[in-house]
């Protein structure tokens, strides 16, 4: 069972050792993933098993040139980084080792992970330690992962750099949460009975109950808000392949059913 931890090294060294030691204390395997892009000080001696250059190649450049862009292109940067840490969580879920994802994260960090994270299909474990989860300024631009993946997120409340009792008891909470989570996955199975998504808002939650009511005899009725991010949510469940048919009951919602489909479609 491989545990996948994420994290900058030259800033965070200490924490993602601790939750390596951790994971591996539990009999599980810890793979780290370095994600650093030069902005931290530590002249860190833990050996990741993916270092950061190969992150950065994997997202088409080096990390000399994303060290580069930092500068003048930070967002462009980042995202290079976060296409690459992508692509080599994919790879390693395609091989059917990995059973989970921690990651630990400031403000690049945390939307390096998240970029990623969406990638990764609904089910398989993945943790994110952030101090910026809960900041106002940026609720809009999270709830574009948090409403459509099902990442889970421990709010760091303090920065998590150093390896003080605080930042310990979180590294330690979050090393016990992933496995755990890991411990008791199991994939999504297909099963003999079709699933079928609707979505439902508040004036018609009695006609939703009826649909339910209708076909839960022969099919599995998942149930998505009609609030923007539920209709986004269950077009990319559909792009994954969970759902049979929708029923759209809120049609004037927030996202068009036309607009779910095309995303879907593109994924």
């Amino acid at each position: 069972m491989t545990i996948a931890i994420i994290g900058m090294l030259d800033e965070r060294e200490a924490g993602l050792t601790l939750i390596k030691d951790h994971i591996e204390g539990k009999g599980h395997k810890a793979l780290v993933i370095d994600i650093s892009i030069g902005t931290g000080a530590i002249d860190f001696a833990l050996k990741p098993d993916i270092p950061c250059d190969e992150v950065a190649l994997a997202g088409g450049t080096s990390i000399d040139d994303v060290g580069k862009m930092l500068a003048t292109e930070r967002d462009k940067a980042t995202s290079t980084m976060a296409e690459g840490l992508g692509k080599k969580l994919l790879d390693l879920h395609g091989t059917g080792g990995l059973k989970g994802v921690i990651a630990v994260g400031g403000m690049t960090g945390t939307f390096i992970t998240l970029t990623a994270m969406k990638e990764l299909p609904f089910g398989l474990p993945k943790l994110l330690i952030s101090s910026v989860a809960a900041m106002p300024a940026y609720s809009k631009k999270l709830a574009e992962y948090f409403g459509v993946r099902d990442i889970t997120v421990m709010h760091s409340v303090v920065d998590t750099v150093g390896l003080n009792p605080l930042v310990r008891t979180l590294m330690i909470n979050g090393a016990g949460a992933i496995c755990g989570m890991a411990e008791g996955y199991a994939p999504p199975q297909k099963e003999e009975t079709p699933s079928i998504a609707i979505t439902e808002f508040g004036f018609c939650d009695k006609g939703a109950h009826y649909v339910r009511e209708l076909l839960e005899e022969k099919y599995n009725i998942i149930s998505f808000h009609a609030t923007g991010l539920g209709e986004k949510a269950a077009g990319d469940l559909v792009g994954q392949g969970l759902f049979q048919a929708f029923i759209d009951l809120v049609p004037g919602g927030a996202v068009s059913p036309q607009e779910v489909f095309a995303e879907a479609a593109g994924n």
